[in-house]
């Protein structure tokens, strides 16, 4: 019987995290080389403006994320799960 050859989750994770990252940063030049309005306009959501503070007298802790979306983002995204599906 063959062995079935399954992919890494870790793969996965780091695919995506490097589209995301190349994505945004292409937008980024993008927008401010064309001045095109799809890559200039994010959306941004999260935290960002009153994260939880938790305070226990010796230590005090401050809990808070923030995303912030471009469509260069979504593209490096899709471009992250296509690279990931297809490779054998």
């Amino acid at each position: 019987m063959a062995k079935r050859k399954t992919k890494s989750v870790w793969l996965l994770v780091l695919l995506l995290f490097a589209g995301i990252l190349i994505g945004t940063v292409l937008g980024n030049i993008l927008g401010n080389l064309t001045g095109w309005g799809i890559f200039t306009n994010s959306i941004q959501f999260g935290t960002s403006g009153n994260p939880v503070w938790i305070d226990l007298f010796i230590f005090k802790f401050c809990f808070g994320i923030s995303f912030k979306i471009n469509f260069g983002s979504a593209l490096g995204t899709i471009a992250a799960l296509v690279l990931y599906y297809t490779a054998k």
